[in-house]
C-alpha cells in the first residue's frame, strides 16, 4: 500500500466507516481498516504508516479516541482527524488539547 495516500480508518459503526471507506477509494486513496477500536489500530499502525488517521473519538475497548490520539500523535508521529457526531464542547476539547489536525461531523 503507497503509505503517502493511505487513510487508516478508526471508527465503530460499521455503516459509517464503510461509507467513509469508499468514498476515500473513489477519491483514490488507500485505506487502512477500518478498525473500530484503538489496540487493532495500533496493530496496524505498528505494520504500516498511513498519511492520516480518521478518528472517531467513542471507540470500542478500553481506550476511546481522545486517549488512543495521544499515542498516535507521540508515538506513531502522525496527523489525525477526530470524526464525531456530537457538537458538544465537551466533544470538541479533544481537538484542541490534543493538537488534531481538524475535527469533522458525522452527519446522518
Amino acid at each position: 500500500m503507497n503509505s503517502a495516500k493511505s487513510i487508516l480508518i478508526v471508527e465503530d459503526e460499521p455503516l459509517i466507516a464503510d461509507d467513509i471507506a469508499g468514498t476515500l477509494t473513489e477519491k483514490g486513496y488507500g485505506i487502512m481498516g477500518p478498525v473500530d477500536n484503538a489496540d487493532e489500530a495500533s496493530a496496524l499502525l505498528s505494520k504500516s504508516k498511513p498519511s492520516l488517521v480518521l478518528l472517531d473519538i467513542q471507540i470500542k475497548g478500553n481506550r476511546d479516541g481522545v486517549q488512543f490520539a495521544s499515542e498516535v500523535r507521540t508515538k506513531h508521529k502522525l496527523p489525525f482527524i477526530f470524526i464525531t457526531s456530537f457538537l458538544r464542547p465537551r466533544h470538541i476539547r479533544p481537538r484542541q488539547s490534543h493538537r488534531a489536525t481538524g475535527l469533522h461531523l458525522k452527519t446522518i
